[in-house]
């Protein structure tokens, strides 16, 4: 589909976890060579596996090395600190490949604070209606700002969400992003530019 859209549509590379790490380091070297990847995807909740082991941390060393930006799910259980997922994994892969192209999905979820201090980006695909629902719009636009409107990266999750239709989704978020108090610059990086900035890295 991306590349049928290459104008407009841009992907990330997927992880199948039945393969060997070296299999899959191969398989990176061949799709990573057509400009519609833009760089990896690793869905620990999905395959099972935490973040921080050592398969996964074989493929944060290769885009590491490789100047690939990675995005990551995250969007633990609210209290599980140590799910698969949870942004103190993170930390750990942060402490250890400081200056990987890291992007967080889903801000962390509602332990979106482990993720203070880290240069990580942050989308808000999924998280946004979620946490007006919990705290409401001012809350929410003070927690999106902890982040500096420099690392957040505007995503919705499109046709998924816990709590809104598929055609409600943009619409949604559009109005919750224009009740908050970012400038024309601040929302121009958070939809387009910060997203650039990032997988400019390759």
């Amino acid at each position: 589909m991306a590349s049928e859209s290459a104008s407009s549509l841009r992907c990330f590379a997927d992880i199948d976890i039945r393969k060997s790490v070296d299999e899959t380091r191969k398989e990176f070297d061949k799709v990573l060579l057509h400009d519609e990847f833009v760089g990896i995807k690793i869905h620990p909740t999905n395959v099972g596996y935490p973040v921080d082991v050592d398969y996964f941390d074989k493929i944060f060393d290769y885009a590491n090395r490789n100047r690939v930006p990675v995005e990551v799910h995250s969007y633990p259980r609210t209290h599980l600190l140590d799910d698969v997922c949870s942004p103190s994994r993170i930390k750990n892969v942060l402490k250890k490949y400081p200056s990987l192209k890291l992007s967080v999905a889903h801000l962390g979820g509602f332990q979106y604070e482990e993720l203070h201090g880290t240069d990580a980006y942050v989308n808000i695909s999924a998280i946004l209606p979620d946490l007006v629902h919990q705290f409401g719009i001012k809350k929410t636009n003070d927690i999106l700002r902890s982040f500096g409107t420099h690392r957040l990266i505007f995503a919705t999750d499109y046709p998924d969400s816990r709590s809104l239709k598929p055609d409600e989704i943009y619409d949604r978020y559009l109005e919750y992003l224009g009740a908050m108090d970012f400038t024309q610059e601040e929302a121009e990086n958070i939809c387009k530019y910060n997203v650039l900035r990032m997988i400019e890295a390759r």
